[in-house]
């Protein structure tokens, strides 16, 4: 499994303790670049494999007192290459992102360049003269970025484990936070559950000041909200045109959903007829578009079945994503990334995002009626019992959001464990530090679009983005996700809470209109990995106990009881299950063995 990524250091002098990855960390290729400024010590690192899709994923520039190392790619390279020779009479010698950016950054201010650039970025700028570094997440935190600081020191990084590899900080777990993880599945930015560790949050940039000292300040230089209106529909063909490289071996992940759909219809009459799509076979109704589409545009379609084995390899799997993220999508991600890999393709399309940014997800249904959720408390809770499976799930889900229809529940919608039983797990004050963190983060909005905006902050930038990314790089291979462009996003969030919209409509109506007659309704299946028999058959309940406990578990009543209800129906429980052993692998990897070698 390749990690690939970006690391800096900032500290006091100290030749005997320097923070760096080399010597420590197992990659194919490392380039560093080092300096003194104002008696800090300054470090900067990229890692990447020899097999990685582009050298501009990882790349690094350094000159005239200033340097960058960047992650990720520019999609409007033509446009920005045109305004900075137009102003500013430099010249660009190679369609690189990181030459582009390295000569914005040098003429322009962070605010211009980040309002000219669309594209998925992570990226630390060093400028000697004005004794600062500035570090950057892209508009919808489709890369990741993390940093910490300590005694007169501040370190970053693309990977955790690169933090903990060069010896900047030491593993940790934030007790305080088990019960947004129960809640979620995951930990929203600008946290993460290692302790003095957080998020460069999606759209947000910090300036570390080196003089006097070390002084750390943020700005968010993008909101999904933004006021200023877009009247027009952003071209999505364009978008989709503007993100191929014809001198790239690039694929397409084709589920048979709407997004997928959308962007293979695009691609096959637009872009690239010939080109390849690989589709993962989880007999589901999806499949059914698929077969329909493949006759249309006479698709060239790999059709895969799911390797269970990759589920023996979730420690490894883990270890890669740095962060616990509950949800066996992940796999299925990996999955797809690695055979993506094996058939020679170097860059995927993806139609992730489409959720977020057109109301896709169940939950965006019942937000159309959230102010009459409150009549279903009429009904007496007991009526549960006379429910089974899915519905009983489904019934206790909206019961309990229905309760209190605030933005802090509504984690109800999507999690799998009720907040009672969270209380159980990790005591009655996770929810206090919950409730005053989301309404924190969501009060810049009011209405329905607080539910919807924590979906973009929480969801997309700390679940969705972060597997989506973290997958494919640790199979060597690089992802274009057209639907997350930034003008896109911001033109689909502005209408997002209109009653009409839920469901997707405003995406489905697109793909009606590429597939005409041969258009038909298909049931949402959704992204997701069998691990049913895993769970039942291949996991250590005790040894996953042990690891719950020194996580800082209370009460492990409720993990029992599940366990017991497995043997029964195991589909009732399992994602209660998949949520232990996912915090129980993640601490084992990180605090107990060595699973990630």
């Amino acid at each position: 499994m390749k990690i690939n990524g970006i690391f800096g250091y900032i500290g006091q002098q100290d030749p005997n303790k320097p923070k760096t990855l080399k010597g420590v960390c197992q990659v194919d290729q490392l380039s560093d670049n080092s300096w003194v400024c104002n008696g800090y010590d300054i470090e900067f690192e990229t890692v990447h494999d020899a097999l990685f899709a582009t050298k501009e994923y990882h790349s690094m520039q350094n000159r005239d007192g200033k340097a960058l190392i960047f992650c990720g790619e520019i999609f409007n390279k033509k446009a920005l290459i045109a305004k900075l020779q137009d102003s500013c009479l430099c010249q660009i010698s190679s369609q690189s992102a990181e030459e582009i950016a390295f000569h914005a950054l040098c003429h322009w201010s962070i605010d211009e360049f980040l309002q000219e650039v669309n594209g998925v970025f992570a990226f630390a700028f060093y400028d000697a003269l004005k004794q600062q570094v500035i570090l950057v997440r892209d508009h919808l935190g489709t890369k990741s970025l993390y940093y910490s600081t300590g005694k007169n020191s501040f370190s970053f990084s693309t990977e955790i484990k690169y933090l903990f590899d060069a010896q900047c900080i030491c593993p940790g777990i934030r007790k305080e936070l088990l019960g947004e993880y129960f809640a979620q599945g995951w930990i929203c930015e600008p946290d993460t559950l290692f302790c003095d560790i957080n998020k460069v949050r999606a759209g947000e940039y910090l300036v570390i000041d080196l003089h006097p000292s070390i002084r750390i300040t943020s700005k968010t230089y993008w909101h999904i909200y933004d006021h200023s209106s877009l009247n027009a529909m952003p071209d999505l063909v364009q978008i989709v045109k503007d993100q191929y490289d014809r001198n790239l071996a690039m694929g397409n992940f084709f589920s048979g959903g709407i997004d997928s759909s959308l962007l293979t219809a695009i691609i096959a009459e637009e872009v690239n007829p010939e080109i390849q799509s690989i589709h993962l076979q989880l007999g589901d109704s999806e499949s059914e578009r698929v077969q329909a589409m493949m006759k249309k545009y006479n698709l060239n379609i790999q059709k895969v079945e799911p390797d269970l084995s990759y589920c023996k390899q979730y420690p490894q799997i883990v270890y890669a994503m740095d962060e616990p993220v509950a949800d066996p999508a992940i796999i299925a991600a990996y999955d797809l990334s690695i055979k993506a890999r094996q058939r020679g393709f170097q860059v995927m399309f993806s139609g992730m995002g489409g959720d977020e940014i057109d109301a896709g997800y169940p939950r965006a249904k019942v937000l159309r009626y959230w102010k009459f959720l409150k009549l279903l408390t009429w009904i007496p809770y007991c009526f549960s019992c006379f429910l089974h499976g899915k519905k009983r799930r489904v019934f206790l889900r909206l019961y309990e959001f229905a309760s209190a229809t605030n933005v802090e529940n509504y984690f109800n919608l999507f999690g799998y464990f009720s907040h009672s039983e969270i209380d159980s797990l990790v005591g009655r004050e996770w929810f206090n530090l919950y409730r005053q963190k989301v309404q924190s983060l969501t009060n810049c909005l009011s209405g329905k679009k607080r539910f919807f905006y924590y979906d973009f902050i929480g969801f997309l930038a700390s679940h969705n983005n972060i597997y989506g990314d973290k997958m494919a790089i640790a199979s060597s291979v690089g992802c274009r996700f057209p639907l997350l462009d930034k003008n896109i996003a911001h033109y689909f969030f502005q209408k997002i809470d209109a009653p009409g919209n839920a469901g997707k409509r405003r995406l489905c109506n697109m793909l009606k209109q590429k597939l005409g007659t041969s258009y038909h309704y298909v049931r949402k299946s959704g992204f997701r990995f069998p691990v049913d028999d895993f769970l039942r058959n291949m996991v250590d309940w005790k040894e996953v106990e042990e690891q719950l406990l020194f996580a800082g578990v209370q009460d492990l009543s409720l993990f029992h009881k599940n366990l017991s209800e497995s043997k029964k129906n195991m589909s009732e429980v399992y994602m209660k299950l998949w949520t232990y052993y996912t915090l129980a692998t993640w601490v084992k990897v990180y605090f107990k063995g060595n699973e990630k070698k």
